[in-house]
């Protein structure tokens, strides 16, 4: 049986993928936030790409809905983005023609780019996901493959982000501890109004509080409306 695809939402303000009753990607199509969970993902990055913004990387770019809010947050550098389907990527291009440049595409499995790759990144953003069934979750790879790799492809201060979903089968324990079980520091965020999780990883982040503030400015000066709709638990 063939799978089924994702369904375009749109309103006035662009474009949503959703694929089984879940939302995958939100295209907005001029620089504003979400008001969702790529307003966070994208706070995140860019307090973690200020000082090398053009050393980036995006696992699983879907139609790009990390751009508005980064946009909208100032970020200025340019995204190695990495997908399958390269329908959703001619969806963004269609949609949002100004920020073309901004993304160096490439349609290839992550783990075979990363593999293959050489070059050292001061983010990496994992952001994955499959159709199971009548299902979204993480591919396997998020949990076996995926951590190490990320951490060999990080710069010394390098920064990786992780969206997660509880796995299949499996508990958050089991998953964080498979996924942050690479990194010496991890942060996680929680969110109130989704089951995802984010997990940040690295040889040195900022204390929770601290980069909880940032997070928190920097979501207010855009207006986004997940600024006081998460938390951050220091992991180790």
């Amino acid at each position: 049986m063939k799978a089924s695809a994702p369904r375009l939402v749109r309103d006035r303000h662009g474009v949503r993928l959703v694929h089984h009753g879940v939302l995958i990607s939100d295209l907005r199509t001029s620089v504003r936030p979400t008001h969702g969970l790529y307003d966070i993902l994208a706070a995140v990055a860019r307090l973690a790409s200020e000082d090398a913004p053009r050393h980036i990387a995006l696992l699983g770019f879907g139609a790009g809905g990390i751009l508005a809010p980064w946009n909208a947050l100032g970020w200025t550098g340019c995204l190695n983005a990495v997908d399958t389907d390269p329908d959703a990527y001619a969806l963004f291009r269609r949609e949002c023609p100004l920020w073309r440049d901004q993304v160096r595409w490439t349609q290839a499995d992550a783990v075979e780019w990363l593999v293959r790759e050489r070059r050292r990144f001061s983010l990496i953003i994992e952001d994955l996901s499959i159709s199971t069934g009548s299902d979204i979750e993480k591919p396997g790879a998020t949990w076996n493959r995926l951590p190490g790799l990320l951490r060999d492809r990080l710069a010394p201060e390098g920064i990786a982000l992780f969206n997660l979903l509880k796995p299949q089968g499996g508990t958050w324990r089991q998953g964080l501890d498979a996924v942050g079980g690479r990194f010496p520091r991890k942060l996680l965020v929680h969110l109130e109004d989704y089951e995802n999780r984010i997990l940040i990883a690295g040889r040195s982040l900022p204390e929770a509080r601290t980069l909880s503030a940032m997070i928190r400015r920097s979501l207010r000066s855009v207006g986004s409306c997940q600024a006081d709709r998460f938390r951050l638990e220091t992991l180790g």
